[in-house]
């Protein structure tokens, strides 16, 4: 019996040794400090959005959109940041390795709320602002438009930011 318990021991430390994306945790919110200072903007936001988007899992990858990454960041940003060329027939391999990069994709999601941040918001005719309005990060700007809203999307980022915030500011 005791044999059993120490192999299923090792099996369960070698399922989390696979499964653990190749940052820490801590190591990631040194990286969201860091590009949002450059940024002038809240680490904590790069926090929570990639809480929601990946489990901050590094790796993470959704195939439906596609999208990559802590933040779910889809190619078509890499291409209107300059970062990729929309012609390249290797688009979404070359993003996919970029975004897996947790400064590339951190950096990325900054440039995304700004450019939000940049945008009209037609039915306050002010600028986004986050978390507050979150769910546009998740719909787009296009689904955004027609009345589309993830109203459980924005209010686990609203959330999860205040806890955050009160954690961090305690």
């Amino acid at each position: 019996m005791g044999v059993f318990i120490v192999v299923l021991g090792v099996l369960f430390m070698m399922s989390k040794a696979i499964a653990k994306p190749n940052t820490e945790a801590g190591d990631l919110d040194s990286i969201y400090q860091d590009i949002a200072h450059a940024h002038g903007d809240d680490w904590r936001l790069a926090k929570v959005f990639a809480m929601k988007e990946s489990s901050e899992n590094p790796n993470a990858e959704n195939p439906r959109d596609p999208s990559y990454g802590l933040f779910g960041i889809q190619s078509l940003w890499l291409v209107h940041f300059r970062f990729l060329d929309n012609d390249d027939p290797e688009l979404e391999s070359k993003a996919k390795e970029l975004l897996k990069n947790p400064r590339i994709a951190t950096e990325m999601f900054f440039r995304i709320l700004a450019y939000f941040r940049g945008r009209t918001n037609p039915q306050t005719l002010q600028n986004f602002r986050f978390p507050a309005e979150a769910d546009i990060y998740n719909v787009g700007e296009t689904l955004w438009s027609q009345g589309i809203r993830n109203v459980a999307y924005r209010d686990f980022i609203n959330r999860e930011y205040r806890e955050i915030t009160q954690a961090v500011d305690a």
